[in-house]
């Protein structure tokens, strides 16, 4: 990505494979004015249910969760929160837009 995008800024996290990777499973930070929480998502026991991360990112006033793990695309709004998964990096990927003072989101197949 960065050789892609080198203008852009890039966030990591570290998955539940990554044993020697330096980065936290999970980081918190602002663009535009939104607060964003992003994280594989073991740590929060997505593939049973998404109850710990949706309550861990109310608590901590967040408007735009981003995780994986899963590898299943998801993209909805709960409670005012943007929550996506942008899938699987081989079949689909995540779109964030931040326009009018609104974030919106979505997941698009790579087929």
């Amino acid at each position: 990505l960065e050789d892609v995008f080198p203008e852009k800024k890039h966030f990591f996290v570290s998955g539940n494979c990554d044993f020697f990777d330096t980065e936290p499973s999970d980081k918190a930070f602002e663009i535009e004015g939104f607060k964003f929480f992003i994280t594989h998502g073991h740590p929060y026991g997505v593939k049973t249910s998404l109850d710990r991360l949706i309550s861990h990112a109310k608590e901590n006033k967040v408007d735009c969760v981003l995780f994986g793990h899963t590898h299943i695309p998801i993209c909805e709004k709960i409670d005012g929160m943007l929550i996506l998964n942008p899938g699987s990096a081989r079949q689909s990927f995540g779109i964030i837009e931040i326009e009018d003072g609104k974030i919106n989101g979505c997941t698009m197949d790579v087929y």
